[in-house]
């Protein structure tokens, strides 16, 4: 139950998941029902409350929701299902070179999870320059030595970078300085950044391919 005060801000659901489906039920007809966005943050639609029935969002790195300030309680079911991107290798070929992505080193303060955000980009980034066999650590660096083990006993060579970094490209590192700035570019406020036109552009079309989905699941 969610109530009367509470809200969500704008974010998605994706965060570290490999795929994620975001299921919700609701038990009531209050007009609560969750707006859902576009890529620059202007609200598409509200989904209807309709006691019984469920909607259903694949978690995309665009597929913003968000919830107003709740007048009344609100009841509903919700669950997820999903695929832990740290538990698979993306674009797997056996004679190729592997990358690791860590996932560590961003500030996390931001509702959306701008941190968790930057490893898609710098997966989406390897695969536009043709790299393969991409894995991840968990959030905070987490289970780092196992994918690292995991790694050496199955390739030959590797390398280790840091989410947000671009190789040839340049990086990108969220502070508690820059998250309010960092999430202007996201949400694509601000148009004037090469940068982050290139990165955007970049992560829109890796999931407008599904390339994300070209993965296999590890052991850990």
């Amino acid at each position: 139950m969610d109530e009367p005060g509470s809200h969500l801000e704008i974010h998605n659901d994706l965060k570290n998941f490999r795929w994620l489906i975001t299921n919700q039920i609701y038990l009531d007809t209050n007009n609560q029902g969750v707006k859902l966005l576009d890529k620059e943050g202007k609200v598409v639609k509200q989904v209807e409350e309709v006691p019984g029935q469920m909607y259903s969002i694949f978690a995309t790195p665009y597929s913003w929701h968000m919830v107003d300030e709740l007048t009344e309680l609100k009841r509903s079911i919700l669950f997820r299902v999903g695929k832990r991107r740290h538990k698979t290798v993306v674009h797997p070929d056996p004679d190729a070179p592997a990358w690791i992505i860590v996932n560590d080193g961003h500030d996390d303060t931001h509702y959306a999870k701008l941190a968790e955000r930057m490893g898609n980009y710098t997966e989406a980034w390897l695969h536009h320059k043709g790299h393969k066999n991409v894995y991840h650590t968990d959030k905070n660096g987490k289970l780092k030595d196992k994918v690292v083990a995991y790694v050496e006993r199955h390739h030959k060579e590797y390398t280790i970078i840091n989410s947000g970094e671009f190789p040839g490209w340049g990086e990108w590192i969220i502070t508690g300085e820059n998250y309010e700035e960092t999430w202007e570019h996201v949400i694509r406020k601000r148009k004037y950044s090469s940068f982050w036109i290139t990165m955007d552009k970049c992560l829109d079309e890796y999931y407008l391919n599904n390339h994300q989905l070209n993965y296999e699941d590890i052991p850990l």
